[in-house]
């Protein structure tokens, strides 16, 4: 038997993952990379990033010196193939999908808003590079979607992965109304990942308790502070 690679053709050659790669982290629709803030916190190291928009690249390097930043479309294979050459090994993937078809902000068009072809990208980037796990985040109602659920049921059916789902409130633990819906599919050799809502805590409950007075400021300290 003789395998071919010709000119069309392309190979991502992948190595067997280990227990490192856990901890290893590649950002889609990445934005200027707020959400690796918090993954950092959390232990891990985020190996690159991906988002279409130049500025939103630009500020995520200024922001994450030392990542690897590809600017591009993940519907492209020129796009999944640079993510790969950044970091060839398995890693999680994370994506913050496109959240305007699913948002009561906007028109709520799903499937027939040509920018929730971001969550099949996602996926589809996420088998090419073999992550042991997909972290997907949106708005609430993203996770009651007919399209989302369904696609994501193919995914776990097709590839063998675990779902686990949960909805973020942080109204539950800060003076802010934001609520978003995450999922966490794993390779079945990991099994479910957990996931627990925020438990209502003991604090500030309105702007007042935290500001005693109106905020006055000169221009001179709204550059400072921006």
């Amino acid at each position: 038997m003789v395998f071919v690679v010709d000119d069309p053709s392309d190979v991502l050659f992948h190595t067997r993952s280990c227990r490192d790669d856990l901890y290893n982290m590649v950002e889609l629709c990445s934005g200027i990379g707020v959400g690796a803030l918090g993954f950092k916190e959390a232990g891990m190291t985020m190996v690159g990033a991906c988002d279409w928009s130049g500025p939103f690249t630009e500020a995520y390097k200024e922001i994450h010196p030392g990542v690897p930043v590809v600017h591009g479309d993940i519907s492209s294979k020129e796009t999944i193939k640079k993510l790969h050459a950044l970091h060839p090994r398995p890693t999680v993937l994370m994506s913050g999908f496109s959240c305007q078809p699913f948002s009561t902000g906007g028109m709520q068009k799903g499937a027939l808003d040509q920018r929730s072809g971001t969550l099949e990208q996602s996926l589809r980037v996420g088998h090419m590079l073999r992550s042991l796990a997909i972290v997907l985040e949106c708005v609430q109602d993203a996770g009651s979607n007919a399209m989302v659920r369904n696609q994501l049921e193919q995914f776990r059916v097709q590839c063998g992965f675990h779902i686990s789902e949960v909805v973020l409130k942080l109204e539950d633990v800060w003076v802010s109304r934001r609520t978003r819906w995450w999922a966490v599919l794993t390779a079945s050799f990991l099994g479910p990942v957990p996931l627990q809502a925020f438990e209502q805590s003991e604090h500030p409950s309105i702007p007042r308790h935290v500001l005693s007075s109106p905020v006055s400021m000169s221009a001179s300290d709204s550059v400072s502070w921006n």
